[in-house]
């Protein structure tokens, strides 16, 4: 074989190896697009933003009961101004609800982890 016609082996060899790696691009790009589009889906913003306010809910329950040593004088009247807000934005019985539900859930868990 002379040296030209190793020259357009090479040159092809580069072509595929260009082209799988395009594949691979356009790939992972769409795999992005994908996980994009369902990190910005309505359910996934409200589930992280619930999140969030549950966290910060807990948080500021427990600083409120360090606080007042776990006594009810401190803790009512957060829970008092939570219940108001709550009830002005006609959100109480469907919170309620969920509070319910939530709490028979962590319920029977502590249940079957005990048994």
């Amino acid at each position: 074989m002379t040296h030209h016609a190793l020259v357009p082996l090479a040159v092809a060899e580069k072509k595929v190896k260009l082209m799988l790696e395009g594949q691979a691009y356009r790939r992972s790009f769409v795999e992005a697009k994908g996980a994009l589009d369902v990190s910005l889906h309505t359910h996934s913003l409200i589930h992280d933003a619930l999140a969030q306010a549950i966290s910060f809910a807990g948080s500021h329950l427990q600083a409120k009961l360090a606080s007042s040593r776990g006594h009810m004088q401190g803790v009512l009247p957060a829970a008092m101004a939570v219940f108001s807000f709550l009830s002005r934005k006609k959100v109480l019985i469907p919170i309620l609800g969920v509070t319910v539900v939530a709490g028979a859930v962590i319920l029977v868990r502590r249940h079957q982890d005990i048994h």
